[in-house]
């Protein structure tokens, strides 16, 4: 399912394709921040990352809505959505390598064909960290949290 973000004057919400809130978010704790290897990260971001309806899409556009909301606050982006990034790859990396193994006997040939080929067209590389840092900026750039 597709949600969209929509900012009201006092909350963000994340609504279904019928505009039903799914989640309501107060604006006040929005710029909160949460210390990850001691820089300032948006704890709102770190906590909805771990919920499974929310992609990684999602998430970018709710660090939008914060920045532009909040132009002053300290949130460093980059390492807020680094972190949240390289745990995403890994899990993937993790989930394509059960699948070769042959580990999951509960996904369907089809399936395990098809996650594969997706993980193998999103050019996996030696070098995970220069993979994930590119991702992060061009997504921060793209989803207009930062600019140029």
């Amino acid at each position: 399912m597709q949600y969209k973000v929509q900012m009201s004057e006092n909350k963000l919400g994340i609504l279904d394709n019928d505009d039903f809130p799914v989640h309501m978010i107060d604006k006040n704790s929005l710029p909160a921040i949460l210390k990850v290897d001691g820089a300032p990260c948006s704890e709102c971001i770190i906590k909805l990352s771990s919920s499974s309806y929310i992609n990684m899409g999602l998430l970018y556009k709710i660090a939008y809505h914060i920045q532009r909301n909040f132009p002053e606050n300290e949130i460093d982006w980059f390492t807020t959505f680094y972190h949240i990034e390289k745990s995403d790859y890994l899990e993937a990396a993790f989930r394509f390598k059960a699948l070769l193994e042959g580990v999951s006997d509960d996904i369907r040939n089809e399936d395990r064909l098809e996650e594969m080929t997706d993980f193998l067209e999103n050019d996996p590389v030696d070098d995970v960290d220069t993979k994930i840092l590119k991702i992060v900026m061009m997504n921060l750039i793209c989803y207009k949290v930062i600019t140029r």
